[in-house]
């Protein structure tokens, strides 16, 4: 199988929805494919209204938030996995320029421009077909082999209510891969300030243990906090002068 889409679930079956006509719309017809499930034990309509979609829905029985990506990775069967939040809405056509990305040289995760509420993630002005860099942005979509989780493991429980994305991410890092950025522009349609202040000392926690966990890596990728900008910018010329060549 080529691609394997996991989508955690937990009410809010307006924006799945969403999500999911627009996959229809401008996923390859050309590819084997399976979209997985995980519902955290929805209260609303979401399981019911799932039986109209070619979807495998795979039930918890408390709702174990960020972790129950684990459960779709065990799941997947497809050589690549695409890993979304509910409320992401795609626009146009996106599994032909992830792979392309995916291909580049020493790259082992891509994910896309994001456009929050109607502003768009910055760029650095760089964005050209691809952007290699170190990557300072969190994403709530990812593209990647299967076989990265052998190598870099699954979602740490210890960020079941944020940061998920930011540690993923910075595993990749920590194991020599580039990240790109692929010319793709997706919708992300909410961001809840109502789970941030619910769930606010269980965040506090998670980017206090991000801190500890990856502080000095950190430093070791960007140098002092004062030069971060420069230091991106600097190293992200360089990268796509090396992809540049290396084509």
């Amino acid at each position: 199988m080529d691609l394997s889409v996991i989508i955690t679930t937990y009410n809010r079956w307006g924006k799945t929805k969403k999500l999911l006509d627009s996959l229809s719309g401008y996923i390859n017809k050309d590819i084997t494919k399976e979209i997985i499930i995980i519902d955290n034990n929805s209260q609303d309509e979401t399981i019911e209204q799932l039986k109209n979609y070619d979807v495998k829905v795979m039930k918890n029985k408390t709702n174990i938030r960020l972790l129950a990506d684990n459960i779709g990775f065990k799941e997947a069967q497809g050589k690549y996995i695409l890993r979304l939040d509910n409320d992401i809405v795609f626009n146009s056509p996106f599994y032909d320029q992830f792979l392309d990305a995916l291909n580049r040289k020493n790259v082992g995760l891509v994910v896309p421009l994001m456009n929050y509420g109607g502003k768009h993630q910055k760029s650095d002005s760089l964005f050209n077909d691809v952007v290699l860099n170190k990557y300072k942005f969190g994403s709530s979509v990812w593209f990647f082999r299967k076989s990265l989780l052998e190598e870099i493991g699954n979602i740490d429980s210890k960020f079941a209510y944020y940061c998920n994305d930011l540690d993923f991410q910075l595993r990749v890092l920590q194991r020599g891969y580039y990240i790109a950025i692929a010319r793709v522009l997706v919708i992300h349609d909410n961001i809840s300030s109502l789970a941030i202040t619910e769930n606010g000392e269980k965040i506090r926690e998670a980017r206090q243990f991000l801190y500890e966990k990856w502080g000095n890596f950190l430093i070791q990728l960007y140098g002092p906090k004062d030069n971060f900008e420069e230091g991106y910018q600097t190293f992200a010329e360089k990268i796509l002068k090396d992809l540049e060549a290396n084509k």
